[in-house]
């Protein structure tokens, strides 16, 4: 057992972790910590260059490097420990905003290619 999770496949949390704290090993699962750091550079690296450019063009590179952040964390959602642990990130998440329904459309999409329900 974790400080904020029961288990790998739990879907969600004990107690929410603090928003804006390192969290470990002893807080959460192993696979919890990679796909947040996933999820930060899928962001970081795919997602805000394209949602931050100052004209309405989307260069080519970053498309590109969008769609395989993207396949990446898709190819990961299969994983059941990653999949329940991007279920519990994304419950913290602001719920309207972009990135969290496009996580959401990967969490889908990952659901009807395994059977993780």
């Amino acid at each position: 057992m974790y400080r904020y999770v029961s288990s790998p496949q739990a879907s969600k949390y004990i107690v929410p972790p603090p928003q804006h704290r390192e969290l470990s090993s002893v807080d959460v699962p192993e696979s919890e910590l990679e796909m947040r750091e996933i999820l930060n550079n899928w962001f970081a690296d795919g997602l805000a260059p394209i949602i931050e450019s100052e004209d309405d063009y989307i260069s080519a590179s970053d498309h590109v490097r969008f769609e395989k952040l993207s396949r990446t964390v898709g190819m990961l959602l299969r994983n059941k420990d990653y999949y329940f642990a991007a279920k519990r990130i994304l419950s913290v998440w602001e719920q309207d905003c972009l990135e969290t329904t496009y996580i959401n459309y990967l969490i889908l999409r990952s659901e009807r290619v395994t059977s993780l329900r």
